[in-house]
């Protein structure tokens, strides 16, 4: 039996209320598993929702470091969070995957999200 990709799911929280963070992560979540992807939900990562940033974001590393790759929802980039687990993403070689890119198979599109796997980051280049 195949197992699962594990994939990590990496967007912008803070500055946004918890229940819009939440939906938005729970919606990735839902998609990511009727992909049949394992879905990595960091809004569920155990930590109070109270506790300090730096406290969410070693637990989130954690995780993301169990995942086969990582999803970036859209504006993810304006997120200082998600900018650090791309940036892991990125040396540990994993592999971009986007629309843009002309990949087809293996693609995943969450209304301006992008999908990396384990490879080698050789298409991403800016």
């Amino acid at each position: 039996m195949k197992r699962m990709k594990k994939i990590y799911i990496s967007g912008p929280i803070t500055g946004i209320t918890l229940e819009v963070a939440s939906s938005i992560f729970k919606d990735a979540e839902l998609k990511l598993t009727e992909m049949s992807f394992k879905a990595v939900n960091p809004m569920s990562n155990g930590i109070s929702p109270l506790a300090p940033w730096r406290e969410h974001m070693k637990a989130d590393l954690t995780l993301q470091m169990g995942c086969d790759g990582i999803l970036l929802l859209d504006n993810w980039h304006k997120s200082k969070g998600a900018r650090l687990e791309y940036k892991i993403a990125k040396a540990l070689n994993f592999e971009f995957i986007g629309k843009h890119q002309g990949f087809r198979n293996d693609l995943l599109y969450l209304k301006g999200s992008v999908i990396i796997t384990f490879k080698k980051l050789k298409f991403l280049r800016r």
